[in-house]
């Protein structure tokens, strides 16, 4: 999941390779710099969060999704 995208270039399920562009970083018109959330999820129905939390259920770690990944 990404958040505080401007535009999404890519369509659901559309297989990508390393490097294609995906979107762009949004600003949340200029409510803020421009910035973008990554979550990396094994639960796609949690709600979307109001921000950092003690609670991990259902979220991957980033690093170890990445480096499994690749």
């Amino acid at each position: 999941l990404y958040a505080h995208c401007d535009t999404i270039l890519v369509k659901e399920k559309q297989w990508i390779k390393k490097g294609t562009k995906i979107g762009t970083i949004g600003n949340v018109d200029g409510q803020y710099l421009a910035h973008l959330h990554l979550e990396i999820r094994n639960n796609l129905e949690l709600p979307i969060g109001a921000g950092y939390s003690e609670i991990t259920d259902g979220y991957l770690n980033p690093t170890e999704f990445i480096k499994e990944n690749r």
